[in-house]
């Protein structure tokens, strides 16, 4: 009588479970061979190059990796996700740049083997690297055909980037950049635009500095040959860590956008200061929030100074934030919104805020509203429910109402998106 086997399939389902626990999955690997193919594949499919190895081990992280697709194209042929570096990684900057230098040579056979790479995520040490060091610059021009299916390109702490070489990804659908600075030559740029073709990506999330975040807002508005954003669906514009944040002047960036864009984005993330000097915003300089016709998300940062903690916020800042956000009562498929106010809930600006505030969010006809508080000056972290009972008090008329959510922002995070080997 022969044993039972169960299918290969129902294998695979049940080994799935696992996917986000590696240390299962290295475990199960060596049960059996059935297992350790169906682990391997799912092991390899997000992979990440960091600092730690085997001790008895001569090759690089890289070159490891190479040598594995090299002997293995079943494997080379599953990974879909390929991670530099680690983003949460506070540790060795000496291991984490003798990493970063080691990809070099390695990963441009890496992607040559990586047939069906899609996510490309480039960590650079926080001690920052430029463009030139990245590890896959080198034949990038002349052998586009390695990395056309590349569709998630992220890059964190990666300076004087080329902004003509991310139209070298023609299939590039979602860019994230934090921490990037750009600059521009001639010379490179027509080698560049000589083998490139326009991108339309559909997300962009960008945690830059002011002056990157206007450079590279200015550039792809200017550009649309290279850049069509006919197709965006989100867009998120945040400080990085060492920006308060965005101006003004982002927001008439923002306005420039294809009139396409009206109707096609769906997701708006933007940061916003009051600021003493420059209290009001320019609303006809502004992206009109009205025109959003199929917006369904928005999620606004306004930021009160830490020199105001002791001052009244001044009433024509708050009105014209309000009014700006006004405008988004016209667009007919928002859903939620999401209001991030980082101040002390004990500035005494906090009343005339929230006058202001509900009186046009009480206006909102839409699913979900929520305000959030940062609680970093809590004076007493260990009460927050008393601290968000006094919130509430300043929001009689929406308090009560279901759609309306009031909470303390919680412990921000150590980068603005997060990488993808984590989510």
């Amino acid at each position: 009588m022969e044993r039972p086997i169960l299918p290969l399939e129902l294998l695979d389902l049940t080994i799935e479970h696992f996917s986000n626990d590696r240390a299962t999955l290295l475990a199960a690997s060596l049960t059996c061979r059935s297992f350790h193919q169906i682990c391997q594949r799912i092991l390899f499919t997000a992979y990440r190059l960091s600092t730690r190895k085997a001790e008895d081990d001569p090759l690089s992280p890289p070159q490891r990796l190479l040598r594995t697709l090299e002997t293995s194209q079943r494997l080379a042929l599953c990974m879909h996700t390929l991670i530099v570096g680690d983003v949460s990684d506070k540790g060795n900057l000496t291991a984490q740049n003798r990493l970063f230098d080691e990809c070099r040579r390695p990963l441009s056979l890496v992607y040559a083997c990586a047939k069906n790479l899609k996510r490309l995520e480039i960590n650079a040490p926080l001690s920052t690297r430029g463009w030139s060091a990245i590890p896959i610059q080198s034949g990038l021009h002349r052998h586009l055909g390695q990395i056309l299916s590349i569709t998630h390109l992220s890059l964190r702490n990666v300076h004087t980037v080329w902004l003509s070489w991310l139209s070298t990804f023609p299939k590039l659908e979602e860019l994230c950049m934090e921490r990037v600075s750009f600059t521009s030559n001639s010379r490179l740029e027509r080698r560049f635009d000589a083998g490139s073709f326009p991108i339309s990506p559909k997300r962009i999330r960008l945690s830059l500095s002011q002056r990157s975040l206007d450079q590279f807002l200015h550039w792809i508005c200017s550009n649309p040959n290279k850049f069509n954003l006919e197709s965006l669906e989100e867009l998120s514009a945040a400080p990085d860590s060492r920006t308060y944040s965005i101006q003004s002047v982002t927001l008439y960036h923002l306005s420039r956008l294809p009139t396409k864009v009206h109707t096609t984005l769906q997701r708006l993330e933007c940061s916003l200061i009051g600021s003493l000097n420059a209290p009001s915003l320019n609303t006809n300089s502004c992206m009109d929030l009205s025109q959003l016709s199929n917006l369904r998300f928005i999620h606004i940062d306004y930021t009160v100074h830490a020199q105001w903690q002791s001052l009244l916020l001044p009433y024509e800042a708050l009105a014209a934030f309000a009014g700006w956000l006004e405008g988004a009562k016209f667009c007919p498929n928002l859903k939620v919104m999401t209001i991030r106010l980082k101040t002390s809930p004990h500035l005494q600006a906090i009343p005339e805020l929230a006058t202001i505030l509900e009186d046009i969010l009480v206006e909102f006809n839409i699913e979900t509203i929520n305000l959030i508080f940062d609680d970093k000056y809590l004076e007493n972290p260990e009460a927050p429910h008393i601290v968000l009972e006094q919130l509430k008090g300043q929001f009689p008329r929406l308090k009560n109402l279901e759609r309306f959510n009031l909470t303390l922002a919680t412990p921000a995070r150590k980068t603005q998106f997060p990488s993808y080997y984590d989510r």
